[in-house]
Order: C-alpha cells, then structure tokens, then sequence
C-alpha cells in the first residue's frame, strides 16, 4: 500500500431484520468512517455456526477497505456502525445472539495484531466456511500471516461442513 494507507478486511453478518439493508446502510458508513470499499465479495447464507438449532439462518458479505486508520479506530468505528445500525451488545463468552449487523475486522495488510480487545487476522477465520467461501471469491491467494498457507488452502483444509450458498441478485 502507498504511504499510511492500509488493506483491512471486514465481514458483516446479520440474521435479523433485513440484512441486505443493513449492509448497504454498513458500507456507506464504512465508507465514510473507516476507508474506501475497494471491493466486496457476493452476499453468503448459511446456517448459524456455533448457535442452537432454528437460529435463523445468516448473510455474509466481507468488504475490503482501503484506510488511513489504525485497528483501534476501525474498532471503534465498526462498533459505532453496529450501534447505529441496532446492534445491542457483542457476544461474550462465546455465547453467539441473533444480531441485526455483527462487523468483525478479519485482517489488517499482513500484520498480526494480539491485544485484549482486539485479534488480527481474526482467530476463527480457518475455522469457519462462511467467511472463507466470500473470501475464496475475492483474495483467494491472500497468505494468511499466522498459518502462512492461502485462503484458497484454508477452505480446502476447514473441517466445517455447514452449507455455505451465494445469494443470487
């Protein structure tokens, strides 16, 4: 990237209210607080990873930004965005709610980021087909920088088997 530029990726979710709204609304914020939307990947359903069975079932988008910021201020600005958005609280103690908007920052150009409040690349990436068939779709040959294999390696090796389908427009 030139100068203080930075490559951060995003996945919004939702499975409550009208998530296609809800990511149209997210981008234009995004795009107005974060960076620049450089691309984004097709829209994803999937059942409910991690939650009881009849959860409704999610939409996934993930959307690249191109930015000045530092990950505490994308942090903080994606949190604004769900707020606005409706979101009430973030999950805690793996406890995963239905949610209206959820904005994760899944990477930051190549860096590894270990704080309390913040991890990058984010830490269920490999383990989860319903960001990494977006991702597939988009930076296929991206090298994740902890297992140092591509995206594109990372689905073939993911051991989850819930039914990732791309939503036609």
């Amino acid at each position: 990237m030139n100068g203080n530029l930075h490559q951060v990726v995003l996945s919004l979710g939702a499975n409550e209210g009208d998530p296609l709204h809800n990511f149209t609304l997210a981008l234009l914020m995004i795009q107005n607080k974060i960076g620049e939307v450089t691309n984004y990947s097709s829209d994803y359903s999937s059942k409910a990873w991690g939650m009881k069975d009849g959860t409704p079932d999610f939409i996934n988008r993930i959307v690249i930004v191109r930015t000045a910021l530092k990950p505490k201020k994308i942090l903080k600005a994606t949190q604004k965005i769900e707020k606005k958005l409706g979101r009430k609280q973030k999950s805690k103690n793996n406890q995963y709610d239905d949610r209206l908007i959820d904005i994760d920052i899944l990477l930051f150009d190549n860096r590894i980021i270990d704080k309390k409040k913040l991890i990058v690349p984010h830490p269920h990436i490999q383990k989860r087909r319903f960001i990494l068939e977006p991702l597939v779709e988009i930076i296929p040959d991206y090298v994740h920088p902890i297992f140092k294999k591509s995206i594109k390696e990372l689905l073939l090796s993911c051991e989850d088997k819930l039914k990732v389908e791309i939503i036609e427009r």
